[in-house]
């Protein structure tokens, strides 16, 4: 049936298998449900990117192309699925792993559809969608007269954007001083600001929630071993680290040497309003670059990993341990891989 133009709909059952007992409706579906298999899914990537920092937006994002040999996908279709297709229609993602005679399901994560294409063939057709941070990046940010804390503009950034409520951790509450922002930044801009300068990382979580909360430095007890790898972990050295210099707003400055020689990093955000505040992310940059080494590599995908997750990372020299992943990527394309970058904590 056509589902434009309806303001309600009435279901009626007339005949029920159980006499004597109420017809109960656990569920109503408009739309398509649709199964692709191997023969349907001829590539797949889900990425996902971030900074311990937070001194970029995170981003999380899936790409697909799919079989489109008998047209389903064409807009000059009548009987096409096409007509179904919005931008920001909401895209469930689970993985699934044969056990046995079960299937173990692990979401992946919930994103908003983006692009779709059927390409210049019409025998395949590519879409995209990204996550929440997809709204917030074209939503320009109102804010509320006068002083007010960190994670206030955080909530007001992702309500307006969204509708929704972010989880913000409870130890960043009290770090939330008063701040007023003159200028004009996207609500995502504002969610990014605010959590570099409470020394936190913000990411959506599996359920399409935004997370704003400090670096979750539990290890996850999994290794990522040579055994499963493609080929030997890439190691990469940065410069030595110099010193850190935070400029906020109202004139707050500060300075942390750690060398006569190297490579300085310097930090500029509106919403570091004090020297506590500038000493927490002075701090985290320290802890971050301090031990100069990053990690990249492939392996056989293993969907629990997560971006920020602490993983271990076995190489031929030895363990490199913890290793939190800024960078994970999972590909099929006939069989599932996962690319990532690791940055190696002090």
């Amino acid at each position: 049936m056509k589902v434009s133009n309806y303001d309600r709909i009435t279901e009626t059952v007339h005949e029920w298998s159980l006499p004597q007992h109420r017809a109960r409706i656990d569920s109503v579906m408009l739309g398509q449900t649709l199964v692709f298999d191997k023969n349907d899914i001829f590539e797949y990537t889900h990425e996902q990117s971030g900074d311990i920092n937070c001194a970029e937006i995170s981003k999380n994002h899936i790409r697909f192309t799919l079989n489109n040999m008998d047209g389903r996908w064409n807009p000059d279709n009548p009987q096409g699925l096409e007509k179904y297709l919005s931008e920001r229609q909401r895209v469930r993602v689970r993985y699934g792993m044969s056990l046995e005679n079960a299937v173990e399901w692990i979401d992946a994560g919930t994103f908003y559809l983006s692009f779709w294409d059927t390409g210049e063939s019409g025998f395949d057709a590519q879409f995209e969608a990204r996550d929440i941070m997809e709204f917030m990046l074209n939503v320009p940010y109102v804010p509320d007269e006068g002083l007010t804390p960190h994670a206030t503009h955080i909530r007001s950034a992702y309500n307006r954007a969204t509708g929704g409520y972010p989880e913000i951790d409870a130890s960043l509450l009290a770090l939330g001083v008063p701040v007023t922002l003159s200028d004009s930044y996207t609500s995502a801009e504002i969610v990014q600001l605010a959590a570099n300068a409470l020394g936190a990382v913000e990411y959506q979580n599996r359920e399409g929630v935004l997370c704003v909360k400090p670096l979750d430095e539990t290890h996850t007890n999994f290794t990522i071993p040579l055994r499963m790898s493609s080929s030997h972990p890439r190691i990469s050295l940065s410069k030595p680290l110099k010193g850190v210099s935070i400029t906020g707003s109202e004139g707050v400055t500060y300075e942390l040497l750690l060398g006569s020689s190297g490579e300085g990093q310097t930090l500029n955000n509106p919403m570091i309003v004090n020297e506590d505040l500038a000493a927490v992310v002075a701090n985290n940059v320290k802890r971050a670059l301090e031990t100069r080494k990053t990690v990249s590599g492939e392996f056989r995908a293993n969907p629990c990993l997560e971006l920020f997750d602490i993983v271990d990372v076995e190489t031929k020299q030895g363990t490199l341990t913890p290793v939190v992943l800024t960078d994970i990527k999972y590909s099929y394309s006939g069989s599932f891989w996962a690319s990532y970058t690791g940055l190696v904590l002090g």
